[in-house]
């Protein structure tokens, strides 16, 4: 987006402090608090019952902003840090195959990795990101477009939010 290659995107809200600070040329477009679609997932059979049990467990979440942010917050809010986890740093498709094979202890992903997850993988929900902070999903717009095409990223932002309005994207 910033070097013009695309237009607008929907992120969450970690990304655009990043690159913001790092310079980048784009601008808030629209946005909404989110209230499922991002958590820890254990396995079913898993001892882990509670946040305080991740202690000492090997907790898997991309190398990105926002789900180790969600971490240390869950941490925190037993009294942990990110010091008491084993961190393992593994892409969604990477994730998802050694969070069914049972490589790691717990899984903090957002949707669509979470929902696949939870359902494919039998994932039980450890915890869900709306229990613990409140997270906001943005659409981004690279600056110059913005300017330069007001009316229609306004339009897609109207097309944007009917669907949601509809149920074409509601949360699960």
């Amino acid at each position: 987006m910033n070097v013009g290659s695309v237009d607008y995107g929907a992120v969450g809200d970690s990304p655009p402090v990043f690159a913001q600070a790092a310079g980048a040329a784009i601008v808030y477009a629209a946005g909404q608090p989110i209230t499922n679609g991002q958590g820890i997932l254990v396995p079913p059979n898993s001892p882990i019952r509670s946040i305080a049990d991740l202690k000492a467990s090997a907790s898997a979440s991309p190398r990105a902003p926002a789900p180790t942010m969600f971490i240390v917050q869950t941490l925190e809010k037993a009294g942990l840090t990110y010091a008491d986890i084993t961190p393992v740093y593994l892409t969604p498709p990477d994730a998802g195959p050694a969070f069914a094979n049972g490589s790691i202890d717990a899984w903090s992903i957002w949707d669509p990795y979470f929902a696949i997850g939870e359902t494919k993988q039998n994932g039980r929900i450890l915890v869900n990101a709306s229990e613990i902070t409140k997270t906001n999903s943005f659409y981004i717009a690279n600056r110059d477009f913005a300017k330069t095409h007001g009316a229609v990223l306004q339009q897609i932002i109207d097309v944007t939010s009917s669907h949601r309005e509809m149920g074409r994207d509601a949360p699960r």
